[in-house]
């Protein structure tokens, strides 16, 4: 009974190859990183914000990191602009942080987890391709 429950598990293991990417990416303004090995899968940084309160200084508003990024696979491409921070809610309703998206057969959920104060700005990434 256990081998065939080990059977099992190593066929439901190899049918799942291949079926999602899961990774975080650092990404410049301007830059393409490939995401997938299955298919042509990038996703390219078109716009970065930082527009944050820096650490020891008294602002009006907390602020907020802004990313516009788009979405490759197989020819398909799909625009995707994200917020993270205190402030979105309020100047940029319905962007969110986190969100999924089709592209071409696959399903990409794509969030904005951080923006680097480099220059240029740099965008860290999540994303998941299914």
């Amino acid at each position: 009974m256990k081998f065939l429950a080990l059977i099992g598990l190593i066929a439901l293991t190899m049918s799942c190859k291949d079926q999602s990417v899961d990774g975080q990416y650092t990404i410049t303004e301007g830059q393409s990183v490939e995401v997938s090995s299955a298919g042509k899968a990038t996703l390219t940084a078109s716009s970065i914000q930082n527009n944050l309160c820096p650490t020891g200084v008294q602002c009006i508003r907390a602020g907020e990191i802004l990313g516009d990024f788009l979405a490759r696979q197989d020819g398909n491409t799909v625009a995707v602009s994200l917020c993270n921070g205190p402030d979105c809610q309020n100047l940029h309703k319905g962007v969110p942080a986190k969100t999924t998206v089709a592209v071409g057969s696959r399903t990409w959920t794509i969030e904005l987890v951080n923006v680097l104060t480099t220059t240029p700005a740099k965008a860290v990434v999540n994303v998941v391709v299914q």
